[in-house]
């Protein structure tokens, strides 16, 4: 066990030893394959996936934490939950930026391998690592964000949490079109990527890059906001 990993779990058996307990045992993910990107910093695929940049995570994960919907969230002063964890850049971005980030991540054998490459005990107070739906439960209202990657690799448990999320928490549950339309509204274009779409639906990551995909003529300012979103989340 590396000393990192035991740091870690010090720091959140402060606040959380039964989960520090648990994390203690889990098992990490047999198909987990961490890797050093261009950076130096590690990153981590499964199953295909990349969970991170190949080439800056850490760079990618402050594009997610400055991200518009993310932006509108410190704006209003309110807390933020995030679906999924990988090796959890993304998640110490965040945390410089809210005294409270929520981590949705059921596989505890993923956060064991996260605690076992980043530092989390600087952040740690201000984490909350959520792993079973029934966490969910008097949670304080957050806007819920979705780690791509990790959605491509488990899109049914996203879905599943996605729902649960609004009902079971104080929890704005996942954004639909009427939401991106009003944090995005001042990008360029993409007004008439979102017209289309049904205003009070919950919108996917893929279904905005397959709308902004099916435009012709020349790239409008928000377009290749996505494109270079979406590009960045699958690690290229």
């Amino acid at each position: 066990m590396t000393k990192l990993l035991e740091h870690n779990l010090a720091s959140l058996a402060q606040n959380d030893p039964v989960l520090a307990r648990k994390i203690r045992e889990a098992e990490i993910p047999a198909k987990a394959n961490v890797s050093p990107a261009r950076t130096g910093a590690p990153t981590l695929i499964m199953d295909g996936v990349s969970l991170h940049s190949r080439f800056d995570p850490m760079g990618e994960a402050e594009v997610l934490a400055d991200s518009p919907a993310v932006t509108e969230a410190r704006a209003t002063g309110g807390a933020i939950a995030v679906f999924g964890l990988g090796l959890g850049h993304h998640v110490l971005a965040l945390a410089q930026r809210f005294s409270l980030v929520m981590v949705i991540e059921p596989n505890l054998g993923l956060i064991r391998l996260a605690f076992t490459h980043l530092d989390f005990s600087r952040v740690m107070p201000g984490l909350r690592f959520l792993t079973a739906p029934s966490s969910i439960a008097g949670q304080p209202p957050a806007v819920l964000i979705p780690h791509a990657p990790s959605v491509r690799l488990n899109r049914g448990e996203y879905n599943k949490w996605a729902k649960l999320w609004g009902r079971g928490s104080g929890g704005n549950g996942p954004e639909t079109a009427a939401d991106l339309l009003k944090a995005w509204n001042d990008i360029p274009g993409m007004k008439d990527i979102l017209i289309d779409l049904d205003a009070a639906a919950p919108v996917e990551p893929a279904e905005l890059v397959r709308a902004a995909g099916k435009r012709r003529g020349r790239l409008s300012e928000g377009e290749i906001y996505l494109f270079l979103l979406n590009e960045l989340a699958q690690g290229l």
